[in-house]
C-alpha cells in the first residue's frame, strides 16, 4: 500500500519551475466564470502569504466560448498558493490545486459563502460611502454580481429562449424563506426613488453587462430596478439580446 501510494503522489507532485512548467500545459484548456471567483486571505504575514481562490470553470476544447447549458459541463476548482518575498518580487512557494463535480449541495455551500463576502463588503462599502457622500447608497458590489449569476437555476439550466425585447424575471421566491431572502437582498439595491442612484445603476450595470446606457436602464426599468433581478435576467437572455444592444 505504502509503495503504491508513494507511485500515485509521484505522479501528482512536480518540483522546479520547468517540471511545472510542463505539468501545467498538459492541462486542457479552461474557461473560468470569473463573476464565481471567491478569494481568501488565509494568512498574511511579513515572511509569508497563504491566499485561496475557487470559482467555477469547464474545460474541454469543444465547449469553451459556448454558453453553458447543463451542470456536467462545469466543475469547482480551489487553488491555494503560499507565496514568498522574494528578491523585489514574491515567489509561489506552493501551489495547490483542488477539481470536483458541481452538485446542487456544492452550490447551495458556495452561495452561502458569496452571500457572507457580499454582507460583508456592502456594510464595509455603506461605511464608506456615508463618510463620503452623506447618506448614499453603496452601488452593487461584485459578490453581489456573483450571488445573481451562481443561481443553479440560471448559470447551470442555460440561457432562456426569450424575446430580445424584454427582461421577463422568473419568480422563485415561493417559500417564506424564499420571500425573507429576497426582502433581504433588495436591501443592498439603491433606493428606486433616488435619482442619482438610477443613474449610478446604470452606469454600473453598463459595466457589468456590457450594453449600452439605454439598453442598461431599460433591463433595470423591467426589473424594477432591483440588481439581482436585473443580471439574473441579462444571463437568462444574454444569448438573445441584439448586438447593437452592446457597446
Amino acid at each position: 500500500m505504502q509503495q503504491k501510494w508513494q507511485a500515485f503522489r509521484d505522479r501528482l507532485l512536480f518540483r522546479g519551475p520547468m517540471d511545472i512548467a510542463v505539468a501545467l500545459s498538459k492541462l486542457p484548456k479552461t474557461e473560468h466564470v470569473k463573476q464565481s471567483f471567491l478569494l481568501d486571505f488565509n494568512l498574511v504575514s511579513n515572511s509569508l502569504m497563504v491566499i485561496t481562490l475557487q470559482g467555477i470553470f469547464r474545460d474541454g476544447k469543444t465547449r469553451i466560448g459556448e454558453p453553458l447549458n447543463s451542470s456536467t459541463e462545469c466543475k469547482f476548482f480551489v487553488r491555494q498558493f503560499a507565496i514568498i518575498p522574494k528578491t523585489e518580487g514574491l515567489a509561489i512557494l506552493s501551489d495547490i490545486l483542488q477539481i470536483t463535480p458541481v452538485s446542487t449541495q456544492r452550490m447551495e455551500h458556495y452561495n452561502n459563502l458569496l452571500k457572507n463576502a457580499a454582507i460583508s463588503n456592502a456594510a464595509i462599502s455603506s461605511v464608506s460611502s456615508q463618510q463620503l457622500d452623506g447618506m448614499a447608497p453603496p452601488p452593487p458590489s461584485p459578490q453581489q454580481q456573483q450571488l445573481s449569476l451562481l443561481n443553479p437555476q440560471t448559470l447551470l439550466s442555460g440561457m432562456a429562449g426569450t424575446s430580445s425585447g424584454t427582461f421577463p424575471i422568473k419568480n422563485e421566491m415561493a417559500t417564506e424563506g424564499g420571500i425573507q431572502q429576497q426582502q433581504q437582498t433588495n436591501l443592498f439595491n439603491p433606493a428606486t426613488t433616488n435619482l442619482t442612484a438610477r443613474t449610478e445603476m446604470v452606469k454600473q450595470f453598463c459595466l457589468f453587462s456590457g450594453m449600452k446606457p439605454d439598453w442598461s436602464e431599460k433591463c433595470l426599468q423591467d426589473c424594477a430596478w432591483s440588481w439581482e433581478d436585473a443580471t439574473r435576467a441579462f444571463a437568462n437572455i444574454r444569448a438573445q439580446i441584439p448586438p447593437e444592444a452592446f457597446s
